[in-house]
C-alpha cells in the first residue's frame, strides 16, 4: 500500500511485503519472507490485522532448504525492520548472516539410533557483542519398546564454540562449552475394556517417568544470542534443556513423573477424553541462567504441577483445559480452558478463558462461518475480566468470486497511548494478480 503525501504527517507511507515460495528441484525448495513499513504508526493507521497493530519488528529474510532421505539442510540470511524507534538498540534482534543448520535421518540398527545435528550462525548488530556461533551434537539412544511399555536411555556430546567482536576488555572472545547429557525415557500401558451405557469401550493406564542428568558448566561468558527460557507446559517437562537455544544448556539432576488415562471407543478408536498430570522433581539446585553474571541458584524442589484434559464432546465439540499450580507457593499459576466447535473447514467457533496467577483474566472469541457459497464472516473479540473492558474487536465479511475478491473489515482496539480506535477497512484481491488493500 502507498499513500502520496499524508495529509496528517506530511510524508510518503507505504507499506509492503513479500512472501514467495519456489520449489527448485526434487528435494530444494526456497522462500522469501520480506516486509517493511515507511512508519512505526503506519499499523495503528492502516492495518486490518489486530495482531500487527502491536508488532514491534517486522521480518526481513531469504530461506534455502533442502530434505533428503538423510539429510536435512537449511540456509537462511535474516534481519528485521525495528517498527518501534524507542526500543534500545541492545534490545534489538541480531542479523543472521548467515544461519545454517543441518540434521540427519540415519535409519535405525537393532533399535539403536544414531542423530546427528549441527549449526553455524552469524549474528552481527551494530555496537553489541557479535560474531559467528558453531553448535555441533551428536546422540545415541536405545529404543526398547513393547505393547506393554518402553524404556529408551539416550546419550548426547554437544560442542558449541565462539569467535566474538566487540567484547570488553578483559572478556574471553572465543568462549566454547562441551557437555555431555544423558536421559532415560521409560514409561508403561495398562488398558482395560470398559461398558458404559450400553457402549464398549478401552481405558487406559500410562504413568511414565523421565530422568535427566546434565553436568553443571560455568556459561556466564558465553552472549545470549537467540536463547531464552522454556514456558513452563506438559510437553517441555520431558525436554532435555530447559532454554530453548544453544547459548545455554541448563544444569539438570532430576525426575519427571507423569500419568495419563484415556478414554477410547472400542467402535470407531476415537479417543473421547485424555487427561495428563505431571510434576518435575528437582535433585539438586540449578545454577545455570540466562544473566551473563553469577545468579542465584533456583533452590527449589518440585516444579509448579501441571494437568491438562482433552474432552471430545461429540463429533464436532472439543475441549480443552490446561491447569498449572504453583506447589511451592500454593498458588495458581495459570488457567486456561478452549471449547471449539468445527462444522466444517468454514465453520466454527472458539471459546476460551485465560487466567494467569489470578492477576490476568481475559476472555477470548472466534467466529468464522460461511454465510454462504461465496460469502464468509469472520469475527474475533478479547475481553479484560480485571477492567471490564474490551481489549480488541473485529467484525467481517468478505465475498470470493471466481477471479476477485473483497473483504470489509470493522475493529476497535486499544492503541499504544492507551486510548480506543475505531477503524473501517476494505480489501480488493484480484485472485492470481495481486491485492489492493489498507494494510498487511
Amino acid at each position: 500500500a502507498y499513500l502520496s503525501d499524508d495529509k496528517e504527517t506530511g510524508e510518503n507511507r507505504y507499506g509492503y511485503k513479500l512472501d514467495l515460495r519456489q520449489r527448485l528441484a526434487r528435494s530444494w525448495n526456497a522462500s522469501v519472507n520480506y516486509a517493511e513499513v515507511s512508519d512505526e504508526n503506519y499499523f495503528e493507521d492502516f492495518s486490518r490485522s489486530l495482531l500487527l497493530t502491536s508488532a514491534t519488528y517486522l521480518r526481513q529474510e531469504g530461506r534455502l532448504n533442502y530434505s533428503g532421505r538423510y539429510l536435512r539442510a537449511n540456509a537462511l540470511y535474516s534481519q528485521f525492520q525495528t517498527i518501534d524507534e524507542t526500543i534500545p538498540e541492545a534490545n534489538r534482534p541480531y542479523k543472521r548472516e548467515p544461519a545454517i543448520t543441518f540434521s540427519t535421518n540415519i535409519p535405525k540398527l537393532n533399535s539403536f539410533k544414531l542423530d546427528l545435528y549441527g549449526s553455524y550462525t552469524d549474528f552481527q548488530r551494530t555496537d553489541r557483542i557479535s560474531g559467528p556461533r558453531s553448535d555441533m551434537g551428536a546422540s545415541v539412544a536405545y529404543n526398547f519398546r513393547k505393547m506393554y511399555g518402553f524404556i529408551k536411555p539416550k546419550a548426547t556430546f554437544r560442542y558449541t564454540s565462539y569467535d566474538l567482536t566487540n567484547v570488553a576488555m578483559g572478556q574471553n572472545a572465543t568462549p566454547d562449552r562441551s557437555l555431555g547429557i544423558f536421559s532415560l525415557d521409560s514409561g508403561l500401558y495398562f488398558e482395560k475394556s470398559s461398558f458404559i451405557k450400553g457402549r464398549d469401550f478401552t481405558t487406559t493406564l500410562e504413568p511414565r517417568l523421565f530422568y535427566l542428568y546434565v553436568p553443571y558448566k560455568d556459561q556466564t561468558d558465553i552472549p545470549v544470542f537467540d536463547t531464552g527460557q522454556n514456558t513452563f507446559s506438559m510437553g517441555t517437562m520431558f525436554r532435555e534443556n530447559r532454554f530453548t537455544g544453544p547459548d545455554r544448556i541448563g544444569d539438570a539432576n532430576q525426575l519427571t513423573a507423569s500419568l495419563t488415562s484415556r478414554l477410547i471407543s472400542a467402535d470407531s478408536g476415537d479417543e473421547l477424553l485424555k487427561g495428563t498430570l505431571g510434576q518435575i522433581y528437582y535433585f539438586d539446585d540449578r545454577q545455570v541462567s540466562l544473566s551473563t553474571n553469577p545468579a542465584p541458584a533456583q533452590t527449589f524442589s518440585r516444579s509448579d504441577f501441571a494437568a491438562e484434559l482433552y474432552t471430545r464432546l461429540s463429533k464436532k465439540f472439543y475441549m480443552y483445559n490446561f491447569f498449572q499450580y504453583n506447589t511451592e507457593k500454593s498458588e495458581l499459576g495459570v488457567f486456561n480452558t478452549d471449547l471449539r466447535y468445527t462444522k466444517d473447514a468454514r465453520r466454527g467457533i472458539k471459546l476460551g478463558y485465560y487466567n494467569k496467577n489470578n492477576s490476568s483474566q481475559q476472555l477470548n472469541a472466534n467466529v468464522t462461518w460461511a454465510l454462504a457459497p461465496r460469502w464468509q464472516l469472520n469475527a474475533s473479540a478479547r475481553y479484560d475480566l480485571e477492567v471490564n473492558d474490551f481489549l480488541r474487536g473485529n467484525l467481517g465479511i468478505g465475498y470470493n468470486a471466481c477471479c476477485w475478491g473483497i473483504r470489509v473489515d470493522a475493529q476497535r482496539r486499544i492503541d499504544n497511548n492507551s486510548e480506543y480506535v475505531n477503524a473501517f477497512l476494505i480489501q480488493l484481491e484480484l485472485n492470481g494478480l495481486t491485492k489492493i488493500r489498507t494494510g498487511f
